[in-house]
């Protein structure tokens, strides 16, 4: 989908595309990097940081 997108409104050359698919696998691999360390909950929950319980066990 990146590559039909990048090609639609860019109509980059083989390197510029290459550098696209690298940057959005970059993109990509932090964004879950965070999502999967800094929201989980309780039981490995999916949860917001603000909404954690205040009791610790």
């Amino acid at each position: 989908m990146l590559v039909t997108l990048v090609k639609r409104i860019f109509n980059p050359t083989t390197r510029e595309l290459i550098i696209a698919l690298y940057t959005g696998f970059f993109v990509t691999y932090w964004l879950l990097a965070l999502v999967g360390t800094s929201f989980r909950g309780q039981g490995q929950d999916l949860t917001l940081p603000w909404n954690l319980p205040l009791v610790h066990h």
